[in-house]
């Protein structure tokens, strides 16, 4: 487990505060959307609707959120405006 933190290690280690905060928000994102789906695939079919609408919003907001993340971080990685804007 210790070498999947070794991104943020290095971003912390070069002073890089943005990179190291988008490593840890991207990892903690992750395991809590692997968390929440787990328990929207554990609940009974014939369940209650509304805790069922109510994990499955969070699955897609948590899916929204690394969508944004990888989102923005690619296009600061891009070489001109309009392609960034086009990412």
């Amino acid at each position: 487990m210790m070498m999947h933190f070794s991104p943020a290690y290095r971003a912390a280690a070069a002073g890089d505060v943005g990179s190291t905060a988008f490593v840890a928000v991207s990892y903690f994102t992750l395991l809590l959307l692997f968390q929440r789906l787990r328990a929207y695939e554990r609940l009974p079919p014939g369940g209650e609707a509304d805790q069922r609408a109510r994990q499955r919003r969070e699955v897609w907001a948590l899916c929204t959120l690394l969508t944004v993340l990888f989102a923005w971080k690619v296009a600061a990685a891009m070489p001109s405006w309009p392609i960034a804007a086009a990412v």
